[in-house]
């Protein structure tokens, strides 16, 4: 629950960028099981491979550590709970081609009426050809555990610092749901994903905004 930590950072050579568009994958990889699947994944589907921002959800700071050092990206990881069934931490992490600084955890309002578990948001900026973008890695509780309201609370709560931060804003994650995604509708970000379709067996719960691009 300390602002201030714990926190993970660390840095690995990166391959020269084989394209020129910013190309961003939100991935939760549940309880950070299976993470030689994920990295098979992600260096080999033609539609997650070469990702220059990588969003995680439900991570570790050792399967954080292997996807960035296998992908050869920077990254920043921040854990908000022990989780019960995992028996580790359960946390959001970024990764990155360019080097991250100003990496932050931002403790998210209302514990989960089950276990009382808290989330939480992990940000830091990146300077893309001279631009800083401040990333946000997101993953809001689930619908039973935290009513809709608090769950805009806790967008409010990434809004607020990022209103913080002029110019360019990435905020992605895990929101479990694509009503919530309206709610940006009306705070000047672009909801990138919102005709992606499902990511979740039926369900479009993964999202992508941005803002200043």
């Amino acid at each position: 629950s300390d602002p201030a930590g714990p926190r993970s950072t660390g840095s690995f050579p990166s391959a020269p960028d084989p394209e020129p568009v910013l190309r961003v994958v939100t991935f939760n990889i549940e309880y950070a099981r299976h993470i030689d699947g994920a990295i098979a994944l992600l260096r080999e589907d033609p539609l997650l491979r070469n990702a220059d921002l990588l969003f995680l959800q439900e991570m570790d700071a050792p399967g954080t550590r292997r996807i960035a050092e296998a992908l050869g990206l920077n990254y920043a990881y921040c854990p908000s709970v022990v989780h019960p069934s995992a028996g580790h931490d359960f946390g959001n992490a970024i990764l990155s081609r360019w080097p991250i600084r100003d990496e932050k955890k931002i403790i998210l309002p209302h514990h989960a009426r089950f276990g009382g578990s808290q989330r939480i948001a992990t940000a830091c900026t990146v300077d893309i050809d001279g631009t800083p973008v401040r990333l946000y890695s997101v993953h809001l509780a689930l619908p039973v555990s935290v009513s809709g309201r608090g769950r805009r609370d806790q967008l409010r709560e990434i809004l607020e610092d990022a209103g913080d931060t002029p110019g360019h804003v990435i905020i992605a994650g895990d929101l479990n749901s694509h009503a919530l995604g309206e709610f940006f509708a009306h705070t000047g970000f672009a909801w990138l994903s919102r005709k992606i379709g499902s990511t979740e067996r039926w369900f479009d719960v993964d999202q992508i905004f941005v803002r200043g691009f």
